[in-house]
């Protein structure tokens, strides 16, 4: 009888273990897809805070570069870019008096000091620094053909490139 008991209490243990994995199983499957739809969710913003951190020294240096141009010209260069049947462009602006921290903080679209035409939006990334997006597709007087024209605070100018052009 002693030896049935301890079979028996045997396969209780092998149950038993196998619901704990059968839950721990089921918890990490859940957890995954859970992370997974926040990373989805948020992808451009983890990918933006993360360009920023690796690069920023490099994006800094390459706008600051830029020459003066026109007094009050917002110093900028091409920071992301999408699209297949359109071309959505955002750009990496300096802004040195900060004009464009109320148009971030609200997170709307608009049309704001400093920028020729209505934007997506515009966010900060730290004093100074801004991403600007323009609308997919962007033309007439704020761009030439798929491309939204450089800004300035004086009067927007139209980009060199020619339409389509990636240069």
């Amino acid at each position: 009888m002693a030896r049935w008991q301890s079979l028996r209490l045997a396969d209780e243990n092998r149950g038993s273990k196998t619901l704990w994995l059968l839950a721990i199983g089921t918890f990490l499957i859940a957890a995954s897809l859970v992370i997974t739809v926040a990373v989805a969710w948020n992808f451009y913003s983890i990918r933006t805070a993360t360009k920023w951190f690796l690069w920023s020294q490099r994006y800094k240096s390459e706008v600051l570069a830029q020459s003066g141009g026109a007094a009050g010209e917002l110093k900028h260069t091409e920071w992301d870019g999408w699209g297949w049947v359109g071309d959505t462009t955002v750009y990496l602006v300096f802004d040195s008096t900060d004009s464009l921290s109320v148009a971030a903080a609200d997170h709307a679209p608009g049309k704001f000091n400093g920028i020729p035409c209505e934007v997506a939006e515009v966010n900060q990334l730290e004093n100074h620094w801004y991403t600007v997006q323009f609308y997919t597709d962007t033309r007439g007087p704020c761009g030439s053909g798929l491309r939204p024209p450089t800004f300035s605070l004086v009067e927007p100018q139209v980009s060199p490139r020619s339409p389509g052009s990636r240069a």
